[in-house]
């Protein structure tokens, strides 16, 4: 999540990029590629090569994931059913 939000918020960032906006969390490299490679897989980010560099960028959009994840609450813990979701919240 914590790449996604900081290629969300600049795109074009090179992996010593993001392990600086990612950081707080003292993730090593070796996790950074990983997941970065995983991203990709799943069709959430890409990159672009540059000289001998990975340019990495978002390709899922912020709006877009933040719909699937709430249709995915509201599929999973209250069977799409939105007025026992509300009758919760309150």
């Amino acid at each position: 999540m914590q790449i996604l939000e900081a290629l969300w918020i600049q795109e074009n960032l090179l992996s010593r990029d993001i392990l600086e906006n990612v950081n707080s969390s003292k993730i090593a490299y070796s996790t950074l590629s990983m997941s970065l490679r995983l991203l990709e897989n799943k069709g959430f980010i890409s990159h672009r090569k540059v000289n001998n560099a990975f340019h990495y960028y978002a390709i899922l959009k912020k709006e877009d994931y933040l719909v699937s994840l709430i249709k995915g609450i509201l599929d999973g813990h209250f069977s799409s059913n939105q007025d026992e979701l509300i009758n919760y919240i309150h």
